[in-house]
C-alpha cells in the first residue's frame, strides 16, 4: 500500500488485510524462496525481506526509478534509471550482494521506462511502459528484439508487431 508505507498480508483462506511490515513506499514486490523482494523508497532502494522474521536487507541503494524486477539462476535482476532518458539494467548476485549495472542505454521513444520483466528459459522480456513495447533480450541485457508494440505514439491496433500497447504495467508470459 504505497500511500500508506506499508505491505499488507491476507490469509489464502480470505479475510481482512492487515499491516505485515511498515515500508516507505513499496512499489514492486517478487517473492521466491522464503523472501520478499521490494522496490521501495521512492523507486530507489531494493530490499530483501526474510518472509518469517521481517529481516530487512538492503539490496541496493540510490538507484534511480527503479521499477521491474524478477530472479533467474542466482541474480536478481532490476529495470532502473532516470525516468525518459536512461534505461539500465542491474543484477544482484544473490550470493555475494555485490550488484552491477549490466546495460545502460539513452532511449526515450520505444525502448523507455522497464516496469515489468520475465525469463522464460534463458531470454529475458522487458515490458516498456513509456515505450509501449515489450522487448526480448539475451541473458546479459544485450540483443533487444522488439517483439510487440509500436512508437508510444502510434494508434495502430493490429498484430503484436503493429499494436499499441497503451502504457502498459505488466504482463504474463504463457
Amino acid at each position: 500500500e504505497n500511500g500508506k508505507n506499508r505491505i499488507l498480508s491476507v490469509s489464502t483462506a480470505g479475510g481482512t488485510a492487515a499491516e505485515w511490515l511498515s515500508m516507505s513506499s513499496p512499489w514492486r514486490v517478487y517473492v521466491i524462496d522464503g523472501y520478499l523482494y521490494v522496490i521501495h523508497n521512492g523507486q530507489t532502494r531494493v530490499s530483501k525481506v526474510n518472509l518469517v522474521t521481517k529481516a530487512v536487507t538492503q539490496l541496493m541503494s540510490d538507484v534511480k526509478d527503479a521499477s521491474g524486477l524478477v530472479i533467474h539462476n542466482g541474480l536478481l535482476y532490476v529495470t532502473a534509471g532516470e525516468n525518459g532518458i536512461e534505461n539500465e539494467i542491474y543484477t544482484v548476485n544473490l550470493s555475494t550482494g555485490v550488484s552491477t549495472q549490466i546495460v545502460r542505454r539513452r532511449e526515450t521513444e520505444m525502448y523507455n521506462y522497464g516496469v515489468d520483466m520475465l525469463f522464460k528459459g534463458e531470454v529475458m522480456y522487458i515490458l516498456f511502459s513509456r515505450g509501449s513495447s515489450l522487448y526480448s533480450l539475451d541473458v546479459d541485457g544485450m540483443n533487444p528484439v522488439r517483439i510487440a508494440g509500436v512508437h508510444r505514439y502510434g494508434d495502430t491496433d493490429g498484430a503484436k508487431a503493429d499494436a499499441v500497447l497503451g502504457r502498459p504495467k505488466s504482463f504474463a508470459l504463457s
